[in-house]
């Protein structure tokens, strides 16, 4: 095996020589290069071989060999990073080197964006029937909008409510303090379980899903619209990964007693400090599926007797009780049920029961394989080139990759599929294909209930929806179509990686939602054949010049490591990348360390940080402060911030400079749903008293250094005007500002001030800023 074999190394990202090139396909596609493929020529054949040897490890899930890392060649200025914008040009001249001034990535659409991404909210489209989800989950809007549950649909909830652990305590809990939060994972039953604690307080037909108006955060839109709840209602609140802080729950509890109403909510996870024990925040477990499968086959077979199929055709014997009960019973005993009960959301059990229900005298032997394999099934439909979309109309490649699209981007606005599917029928499958003839193409044959069938579609993507939305049956079609695509088609799976890299590039596409989801969508891949995917698509994203593709190789890998087989191969080829010699696979392994394979060991992951930081390969890079600053915002609050302190007193020359380019990315982030406008570091500061010292000298730092100073100026001016209104911040500011403004800042402070007051001529901040800074004397 060579040795560009071992290392993953790809024609498409190190290209050898230009007939390769010419041959190859894949040329067309806008994969990501390198700033290295010249410079491999000269490395060693030792270096060439511990480089292998740390891919390889790392892709096993072994400790990387660990080479030593090698001088950074770029020089010139750092980029301030921060992922904040504008900011992030500062140093957009020093086009040669591609850690330097090519930061594209706007890290608060990006962390949105992730809390919107498919295994986030798998859960959310379900075969229950219920018809209680809702949420439209991938907009900004704020305003809150409650949905009334049917009193039709709450009868059902009660009646097929299987009851969980501890939830006698819940709604004990929930009359005494009108508030209860239940985290766990989705699929555990939670919506259930809270629509039955809300019958138990208020009236069937006032129970409603809260959720805020164009998917935005619902958790913030109650908080500060609080007026929006009626009163002697109950409300169900899906707060998604968002944790409930405690301050929080006491907001929402005076929130629910002023207005008199109940509220449940639910979501993945319980926050950093919030104590079990307060008596309103429950761990949801869900209930025995076994009894969730009985009680829903009994409930669906009730009254079978008059409808079944044989006493219809007049055949012996009527089903009567008996009947249904032995089927019920031979069900529940079947040796492949089992399987299929142990672990699985609830709301695929209740699909099971529906499946089952509607097989009562069915003498297929290979009833549950086709229950297992019916998503597998329905995608495999959809992509054959022998079905038919309407009489005498073959399927062809526009209607084939158009499906694709939708199910890739399902829950994405219909403009995304419809791009996505251009892009694979009209610019990948001809590389790959050879046509006869031009595939015909009537652009009033395309419409969207021609392309999707409907048994692909859900009936809630029919609903008013601004703007239209790729909506799935059931999101495991999603999952469903990429295993088919990847195992069924050996032709495909070329394009459909090269698809993945051009969506990438495509500036019509330029949306941080679409890279995202690509993203996951290769992560998803890596499940299906980790070797063959991480060599041909992610490790060249790992080792592009471009930070869109690194920061996508990053956000795949967290999937993978979110599959319990993959955990540890996931969190080793991060440690792999992270002793790379090439500082591009350095970058990658620092953002890869501010996903959930940092946040599952924040020690770990904040010692790999500092590592990767104090290397000269990573000064101009701002993915040490992306990944610190995305832990900080999920929780790891007191260990980011120690750890900052750390960084800037360091003697290194880089490890200071990640620590201010921390700041400025953090300092753009108010502290959560009901303090909008609030810096969360200052909030921070209110209750860590040492935190105002590690604050002060940043500031400082930030300010002075030619790097970051015109962001931290203009930082500085949003965190003193959002104090309006806010003695506490006020007067933590004032204290702040004494120190800050003084000495080498002090004539450069006052000279903003005053410019700052002109432009805001009401800020009362401002002007007690300005007093005190003048009384200082500098």
């Amino acid at each position: 095996m060579s040795v560009e074999e071992e290392t993953g190394a790809t024609p498409s990202a190190e290209p050898d020589t230009a007939a390769e090139a010419q041959t190859d396909p894949v040329r067309s596609a806008p994969e990501p290069q390198t700033d290295e493929a010249r410079a491999d020529g000269a490395r060693t054949d030792q270096a060439r071989t511990d480089e292998a040897r740390t891919d390889e490890a790392g892709s096993r899930g072994e400790p990387p060999p660990g080479p030593t890392p090698r001088a950074n060649r770029a020089g010139g200025r750092e980029n301030g990073g921060g992922g904040t914008g504008g900011g992030a040009n500062e140093n957009a001249g020093n086009s040669g080197d591609p850690l330097l001034g090519e930061e594209t990535t706007d890290f608060g659409a990006h962390l949105r964006e992730r809390r919107h991404g498919i295994n986030a909210h798998r859960a959310a489209v379900s075969g229950a029937g219920m018809a209680m989800y809702v949420e439209n989950l991938n907009s900004d809007g704020r305003q809150p909008v409650g949905v009334r549950v049917s009193p039709f649909t709450q009868d059902r909830v009660l009646e097929l409510h299987e009851d969980v652990p501890h939830q006698a305590e819940m709604a004990r809990s929930l009359k005494e303090h009108r508030v209860v939060v239940l985290w766990g994972r989705p699929g555990s039953g939670r919506r259930s379980t809270a629509a039955v604690l809300l019958a138990e307080q208020v009236p069937r037909y006032q129970i409603r899903v809260l959720h805020a108006e164009g998917g935005g955060d619902p958790l913030r839109g109650l908080c500060e619209q609080p007026g929006k709840l009626t009163e002697d209602n109950g409300y169900l609140l899906d707060a998604g990964d968002r944790p409930v802080t405690p301050e929080l729950l006491d907001r929402l509890v005076q929130s629910a007693t002023d207005r008199r109403v109940c509220l449940v909510v639910f979501g993945t996870r319980a926050a950093t400090g919030t104590d079990p024990m307060r008596g309103q925040v429950f761990e949801h477990i869900h209930p025995p599926l076994r009894d969730v499968l009985r009680r829903h086959l009994v409930a669906l077979l009730s009254d079978h007797g008059d409808h079944c199929p044989r006493a219809r055709e007049g055949e012996p014997p009527r089903c009567d009780a008996a009947v249904v009960d032995r089927y019920v019973t031979q069900v529940l005993d079947h040796p492949e049920v089992q399987p299929l009960i142990k672990a699985p959301p609830v709301g695929q059990v209740v699909e099971l029961a529906r499946y089952l229900a509607g097989k009562v005298h069915s003498e297929d032997p290979d009833l549950l394989g086709i229950w297992r394999d019916r998503m597998r099934h329905l995608a495999r439909r959809m992509l054959s080139s022998e079905g038919e979309l309407e009489e005498g109309t073959p399927v062809n490649p526009h209607v084939q990759s158009f499906r694709m699209a939708y199910a890739m981007f399902h829950l994405h606005p219909l403009a995304d599929a419809f791009a996505a599917g251009e892009v694979l029928s009209a610019e990948i499958l001809p590389l790959f294909e050879t046509r006869e003839s031009t595939p015909p193409n009537h652009v009033f044959n395309r419409d969207l209930a021609r392309l999707i069938p409907a048994d692909m579609r859900s009936a809630e993507d029919q609903e008013a929806d601004t703007p239209r939305r790729a909506h799935l049956v059931d999101v495991d079609l999603l999952h469903a179509f990429l295993e088919v695509a990847w195992h069924d088609y050996d032709s495909l799976r070329r394009p459909l990686l090269n698809w993945l890299t051009a969506l990438l590039g495509r500036s019509d596409l330029d949306l941080e939602r679409v890279r995202v989801r690509v993203a996951e969508i290769a992560g998803i891949l890596l499940r299906h054949d980790f070797d063959g995917v991480y060599r041909q698509l992610i490790r060249p994203w790992a080792n592009g010049r471009s930070a869109v593709y690194r920061q996508c190789a990053a956000v795949a890998m967290e999937a993978a490591f979110l599959d319990e087989e993959l955990r540890d191969r996931a969190a080793g080829q991060a440690g792999a990348w992270a002793n790379s010699p090439r500082r591009l696979l350095q970058d990658t392994a620092a953002r890869t360390y501010g996903t959930q394979i940092g946040l599952a060991d924040v020690p770990a992951a904040l010692r790999r940080l500092t590592a990767l930081g104090s290397r000269p390969e990573l000064a101009a890079s701002s993915s040490v402060a992306f990944s610190t600053s995305w832990l900080f915002l999920h929780g790891a609050t007191a260990p980011v911030i120690a750890q900052v302190r750390a960084w800037l007193d360091a003697p290194s020359d880089h490890l200071p400079r990640h620590a201010m380019r921390t700041m400025i990315t953090l300092g753009r982030f108010s502290s959560g749903p009901g303090r909008q406008g609030r810096p969360a570091l200052a909030e921070q500061a209110l209750v860590d008293e040492k935190l105002p010292d590690l604050l002060a000298d940043l500031w400082t730092r930030t300010m002075l250094s030619s790097e970051t100073s015109t962001r931290a100026w203009d930082l500085m001016r949003q965190w003193l005007v959002a104090a309006d209104g806010h003695e506490d911040l006020a007067a933590l500011f004032e204290t702040l500002a004494v120190r800050i403004f003084s000495g080498p800042l002090n004539r450069r402070a006052l000279w903003h001030l005053r410019v700052w007051r002109m432009r805001h001529t009401t800020s009362p901040t401002l002007r007690r800023i300005e007093h005190a800074v003048r009384s200082s004397g500098g």
